[in-house]
């Protein structure tokens, strides 16, 4: 049975050692898996400016569109508790780092990082067998490996579910649950700038569960998955904004970049030839 282990914060380099035929025959099949992520990587870079710019025009629209109540969106006290809860740890984030030299939490955030490749592993029916973390950093031992498994920290916040799911059981229980949905939004708020804080602070440490999907592949879906989950919050708590809003801003957004990467293309063309035409006379 073949085991993976998956490490959490900073890698260890290792010194390459000489491979024997059958090590080297199976580093090459390893190899194609990680060709194929890469092409997979490149092809999702052109959707990076498109989700961007798609979040860009849907703010645009909620702030041009007129506000439902009278109110928009950012002076609602929904929006506020979302934004407090998520400036308040930004705060505390900023201030680990002048103070230690590094955030505190770190000890919650490993915790809760080799939790989610837990939860992706057992979602991907594999087992674990083997789990330590501790504020240096952690690890997980299981017989599965995916790129989901690997990559599932750094995709959505941790913390944010089981906030989530206390919100609808409560919901489900208690009929004045609804009167406290703005401290629920603090809650999500904080938690989300957690996973945002810390996926961008951890990344140059040089991850190494980047490695099996490949860097590109990895950074490109991290970076997707976050705009993609950001914006999905901006509709829910938008009442100027829908997912149909959303879908037309996506539609223009890649006719823009389309239309701007074929400008692009055909300029650089003529510059080309224009120094070409000049070097050949």
């Amino acid at each position: 049975m073949e085991l993976h282990e998956l490490h959490g914060r900073r890698s260890r380099k290792r010194t390459p050692e000489k491979q024997e035929p059958a090590e080297a025959a199976d580093s090459g099949r390893q190899l194609r898996p990680l060709l194929w992520n890469r092409i997979v990587g490149i092809g999702l870079i052109p959707f990076i400016p498109i989700f961007s710019l798609a979040l860009g025009y849907t703010l645009l629209h909620a702030h041009a569109a007129q506000p439902q109540g009278g109110v928009h969106f950012w002076k609602s006290r929904d929006f506020q508790m979302f934004g407090a809860g998520a400036g308040v740890w930004l705060v505390l984030f900023c201030a680990g780092l002048k103070i230690r030299g590094e955030p505190w939490g770190l000890r919650a955030y490993v915790y809760g990082h080799e939790l989610m490749h837990i939860v992706m592993t057992i979602a991907s029916f594999g087992r674990i067998k083997g789990f330590a973390a501790t504020r240096e950093g952690g690890h997980v031992v299981t017989d599965k490996y995916n790129f989901l498994i690997a990559l599932g920290p750094y995709l959505w916040p941790f913390y944010s579910v089981p906030v989530l799911i206390a919100w609808s059981i409560s919901l489900l229980c208690w009929r004045h649950t609804w009167e406290y949905r703005e401290w629920f939004l603090g809650a999500v708020g904080f938690t989300w700038m957690f996973h945002l804080t810390f996926t961008v602070w951890i990344l140059p440490f040089g991850q190494s569960d980047f490695h099996g999907p490949g860097h590109i592949f990895s950074f490109c879906l991290v970076y997707l998955a976050n705009t993609i989950c950001l914006s999905g919050v901006l509709i829910v708590l938008a009442p100027e904004v829908t997912w149909h809003d959303y879908g037309v801003a996506f539609l223009q957004s890649a006719e823009d970049v389309y239309r701007w990467t074929g400008e692009a293309i055909v300029g650089a063309f003529h510059l080309l030839r224009g120094i070409f035409h000049r070097f050949a006379g």
